[in-house]
């Protein structure tokens, strides 16, 4: 675990989330991820999404079944990105509305700018 500056405990490992469904059905996905977390509810877990991977919805459900089986939410870091198409600070706002909505929670506890360049500017 890491301690940020700000006091803010983070996990040294997190789950990522690109490509889960690849080799899962998105049942088996969202049953795997409410067992990693149900099974490490006193811990704090990160799950790394974005909406370009498609698994926002997923990881919402896992998350909520996890919590009403017994997973403190404080327990469970969720982290999510930016879609490149979606900078500024309208867009930003609206992608962020967008992800708290399909992961169905109250807060997203990380929100990354998954490229910080805007495609075919990197020269810029």
């Amino acid at each position: 675990m890491y301690k940020l500056s700000n006091g803010v405990v983070f996990p040294d490992v997190g789950i990522g989330t690109f490509e889960l469904t690849t080799r899962l059905t998105v049942e088996d996905a969202e049953d795997l991820l409410v067992e990693f977390l149900l099974h490490r509810s006193e811990y704090l877990s990160l799950i790394d999404t974005a909406p370009v991977y498609g698994t926002e919805e997923l990881i919402g459900r896992a998350v909520n079944r996890a919590i009403k089986n017994g997973t403190p939410r404080k327990n469970i870091l969720l982290e999510t990105k930016v879609p490149n198409g979606a900078q500024g600070y309208e867009n930003t706002l609206k992608a962020f509305e967008e992800s708290l909505n399909n992961l169905g929670v109250d807060y997203i506890d990380v929100l990354l700018i998954h490229w910080p360049i805007p495609r075919f500017h990197e020269n810029d």
